[in-house]
């Protein structure tokens, strides 16, 4: 509840000095591929060969507001709606008729809403209106389920060759949590003829504690591993966006 409180008030007072001085907005929308990782944190430190742990990768898809105070400095905020998560994978024998059965996976995600709050500095644009920005600020994001979930894979027995793996599941210790998170961006944008603009860009999400664990079991060749893993809320990707025909500030 502080950490929200903080976020509101930091807010506030962020784009009560922009509106002031601003003199134009926009109104986006944004897609995003990124990678979330895992990190190990209980169990076996051991692990089997044929085990892998994997970047849990999804997409987001949000709107934007977008204040500009002048033709080098703006304040992003808007709403985001996606999905962070675990993803393992065993090895297995397979036939060479079905490559794609390599590979037991495992995934659990969960859902995500963030608010971000951006300073985005832009550099002179070119000569095809292209210009680069970097930007930095911080994040409220917020598990939007709260179900425990236990998921289960096993080999395809109609694909299989032979396999040692017995099975591959987890239990995410899920429930509903709020955090402040660093935000980073840095990429392109091209204003169009007709007023709009698109944007290319990387991000990068920087959590500041756990949001969540899950406990993964599998079993090689008779032995039996159990391991633990954290999700912090990290994450890193592209970014596509489109803002609207730019209103000026009356």
């Amino acid at each position: 509840m502080k950490k929200i409180a903080f976020f509101i008030a930091i807010a506030a007072i962020a784009f009560q000095s922009f509106s002031q001085t601003a003199n134009s907005w926009r109104l986006g929308v944004h897609f995003s591929c990124i990678g979330n990782p895992s990190e190990f944190s209980g169990g076996s430190s051991d692990a089997n060969a044929l085990f892998n742990q994997h970047d849990y990768a999804s997409g987001s898809l949000g709107v934007t507001w977008r204040y500009f105070y002048n033709e080098h400095w703006s304040l992003q905020s808007g709403l985001t709606f996606g999905s962070l998560g675990f993803e393992y994978a065993m090895a297995k024998d397979y036939s060479l008729m079905h490559k794609e059965s390599q590979f037991v996976v495992n995934r659990a995600g969960f859902g995500t809403a963030q608010i971000p709050l951006t300073v985005l500095y832009d550099f002179k644009p070119n000569c095809n209106n292209v210009h680069f920005f970097v930007g930095a600020g911080i994040s409220l994001l917020s598990r939007t389920n709260t179900a425990e979930q236990t998921v289960n894979a096993e080999p395809n027995s109609e694909t299989k060759v032979s396999s040692s793996v017995l099975y591959l599941d987890q239990t995410v210790n899920s429930g509903k949590s709020t955090t402040l998170t660093g935000q980073f961006m840095f990429g392109a944008e091209k204003n169009l003829k007709h007023g709009g603009m698109l944007q290319l860009g990387f991000v990068i999400n920087k959590g500041t504690n756990d949001i969540t664990s899950t406990t993964v079991n599998y079993n090689v060749n008779n032995t039996a591993y159990s391991q633990t893993f954290t999700n912090r809320s990290n994450y890193c990707g592209l970014t596509f966006g489109y803002y609207f025909k730019e209103h000026q500030k009356k």
